[in-house]
């Protein structure tokens, strides 16, 4: 009966030993599983960080594109106001005052109205007029 008692003790250690070699196994499973997982996070983060840098860095690349575009056109302007104010002929002023105001129909549209505001009455008369016209073109 001692043999027998002895290969239950030897084989319940036996199992005692597996059990704790797979526990041992599924432990060491378990850690690189949570390092692929942090590895994996890790390289996620640096994609949507390297992402966010080149959307930055296009938007500003973008913006001081616009920036010397607008910087030209502004300088653009000024030497052709310049030129402009240099012509002393009659006939020439009167054509580029008739250009400006086709473009400026042309921008606006036919139908546009332009008010001077030299005269702070002119322009109120005309809205309160314009609204009051509106007023009664809405109640017939």
């Amino acid at each position: 009966m001692l043999i027998c008692w002895q290969n239950v003790d030897r084989e319940n250690s036996n199992k005692i030993k597996q059990e704790e070699g797979a526990l041992s196994v599924a432990r060491i499973k378990a850690q690189a599983a949570n390092t692929q997982a942090d590895a994996d996070a890790y390289r996620i983060i640096a994609a949507a960080k390297a992402t966010a840098e080149r959307t930055k860095i296009e938007a500003q690349a973008t913006a001081e594109a616009i920036k010397l575009q607008a910087e030209a056109e502004a300088e653009a302007t000024r030497i052709k106001a310049t030129i402009d104010a240099q012509v002393h002929d009659t006939f020439a002023r009167e054509m580029e005052l008739r250009r400006v105001e086709v473009q400026r129909i042309q921008a606006y549209g036919s139908k546009t109205v332009f008010v001077p505001q030299s005269d702070p009455g002119v322009g109120s008369a005309m809205a309160l007029g314009m609204a009051a016209s509106l007023g009664a073109k809405a109640t017939s």
